[in-house]
């Protein structure tokens, strides 16, 4: 087609945006000079047709490369064997693991300080895993195991990198067990969520959670391993620049040739070059934090946006991370988008349960009408309410809750569950604390309007779900009848289930099994890698919680450490 214009942010988004396309769109910017473009003529057309292919292939304002750091703007150049971008866990992997294989290296961050979210990662097999009894769990149905995980995910993923996740996932924990447990902290195996029906919503064994100090609970434990990872790369010879934002990548050839260095300003606001004679590592998070990006490249989110402020230093924070800066540098040298276009979010929606666990109680919307089975799991359920009035649902549950199930344990694996008096004093500890995240009331009517539901639609409802429950049979919808809770003995508990916490947005850039960054062609762009949350083709559809520490684990760590190791072999 002919000249394409570029949409950038102030004509952005003042109708909505549809999957795949943006279905209305404001005053078009012009397109710099060296991209041509007939900004005048595609702004007509959509103002007089709506949407026109033109517009929606036009490019965005991110992908145009800004001008070229000029070399008399650069104060100074520093070579190592390989330059690191980004101090998350993937960065400080890789540069440890190369590091220890007597590689040079220097890690660059736009921080002040290391980051760390989460704290659970997988592995299939490890040494934590024999000592407990749970040796090899998936063993020979691995294939069959990942089948299901992959027609989740529609089959668009790269399988090649679940596979090699899976075949070096055991070498590379016990690497990090023995560093971690080094340095005092205690390491174990979360509670898992076995699925009693056709488990599909089955929360699997493999998530390895660190503990120790401040960190009590499972699944918090991210900031020990970057501890760790710090201080076994300064012992290595890493060195750590903080403050330090990379700006753009060098190509050489006229920009057909070798990704050969990062230019990155200063703490001083100086241009500084930093040269990889083996590689560039990008490791540099998600795009979340940039809102024209979120709408091309996964839109659904967008209403979950928040205007959040540094980002850089940011922990685990909702609403929106980090800016892509890996992403759009990589788009700028020649790198492709990976396969799928529209990349996968993390999302999850609070609940009285563990995070894994299938929702067990009666859920309505906004009108005060049950609207689906419940059964599901956080993440799935934090989808569904997209599809909802105001994109919330309302539980509404009875102290008879807390016996009728099996509560997992926040806590280590042969923790079993907890009694039904410490699930009563949770759900009474989050009734009352200062910022409270449930509601109690001693009638059913109380607590419709302490959520602020229509009374009567709910009470009709609630009589509804308690009938059904009684006879074992949900005719509306059909879940299974060992969900099946009657609501009847007060006091009654209720909560609004949110799909705002949008924790992050995977994958990226085209990447092959050996984490390459590629071109259109899938030819890997020589000297250029990618590691951590920004792999592309690695999830589909939606980021699901059934494999608990799966991208910490693979594309973090277990890629992270055979990157570094094999740069430095090369």
């Amino acid at each position: 087609m002919g000249n394409k214009a570029c949409v950038d942010r102030r004509g952005f988004l003042k109708g909505s945006v549809a999957i795949g396309a943006v279905t209305a769109l404001g005053a078009l910017a012009g397109c710099s000079p060296q991209q041509g473009g007939q900004p005048e003529a595609a702004s007509a057309a959509a103002s007089s047709e709506g949407v026109t292919a033109s517009v929606v292939e036009g490019k965005w304002a991110f992908e145009i490369p800004p001008e070229p750091i000029a070399e008399s703007d650069i104060a100074e150049t520093v070579e190592d064997d390989i330059i690191v971008i980004g101090a998350g866990v993937s960065g400080l992997v890789t540069a440890l693991a190369a590091a220890e294989e007597g590689a040079s290296v220097t890690l660059i961050c736009a921080g002040t300080a290391p980051v760390a979210r989460g704290g659970t990662f997988h592995a299939f097999k490890s040494r934590l895993l024999d000592e407990v009894g749970l040796s090899d769990p998936y063993g020979a149905n691995i294939g069959e195991f990942f089948k299901k995980e992959m027609m989740a995910s529609s089959w668009n993923i790269d399988q090649r990198k679940w596979y090699r996740f899976y075949n070096h996932s055991e070498e590379t924990m016990n690497w990090l067990l023995d560093k971690v447990e080094a340095a005092g902290y205690e390491c174990v195996i979360e509670n898992f969520v076995a699925d009693e029906s056709a488990g599909v919503n089955t929360s699997v064994v493999g998530g390895h959670s660190f503990m120790g100090g401040e960190i009590v609970s499972t699944g918090m434990g991210g900031p020990l391993v970057v501890e760790v990872l710090v201080a076994e790369g300064e012992r290595a010879g890493v060195k750590y620049l903080y403050s330090t934002t990379a700006k753009q990548l060098v190509r050489e050839d006229d920009g057909a040739g070798r990704v050969s260095a990062v230019i990155a300003e200063n703490p001083d606001g100086a241009y500084v070059k930093y040269a990889g004679k083996k590689g560039i590592v990008m490791a540099t998070g998600d795009f979340s934090g940039d809102r024209e990006m979120v709408a091309k490249y996964c839109p659904s989110v967008l209403p979950f946006l928040n205007d959040n402020k540094d980002t850089y230093d940011a922990q685990f924070q909702f609403g929106g991370l980090m800016p892509g800066d890996g992403h759009k540098m990589g788009l700028w040298i020649g790198a492709a988008w990976q396969h799928s276009s529209l990349c996968t979010p993390m999302v999850f929606t609070g609940g009285p349960g563990a995070t894994a666990s299938p929702s067990t109680g009666l859920l309505l919307d906004a009108r005060g009408e049950r609207f689906g089975n419940e059964d599901m799991t956080n993440s799935f359920l934090a989808n569904a309410l997209m599809q909802l009035p105001d994109q919330a649902a309302y539980g509404i549950w009875d102290t008879g809750a807390a016996s009728f199930f099996k509560w997992p344990a926040a806590a280590p694996y042969g923790s079993g569950t907890m009694t039904p008096e410490d699930v009563i004093a949770g759900w009474e500890t989050a009734c009352t604390q200062s910022n409270p995240t449930m509601v109690k009331g001693e009638t059913v009517e109380e607590v419709a309007e302490l959520l602020g539901l229509p009374i009567d639609e709910t009470v009709k409802a609630v009589a509804r779900y308690s009938e059904l429950a009684e006879a074992g049979v949900d005719e509306d919808f059909h879940k299974r009848p060992q969900l099946l809770s009657p609501i009847t003995t007060g006091p009654f508990y209720g909560m609004k289930y949110k799909g705002e916490d949008m924790l992050t947005i995977m994958g990226g850039l085209r990447t092959n099994a050996d984490m390459q960054v590629c071109d259109a062609d899938d030819n890997p762009i020589e000297g250029l890698y990618n590691v951590g949350t920004m792999v592309g083709d690695m999830y589909s559809n939606l980021y699901t919680l059934l494999v608990p520490g799966f991208n910490l684990g693979s594309t973090c760590l277990t890629f992270g450490y055979l990157t570094g190791k094999s740069l430095a072999k090369a």
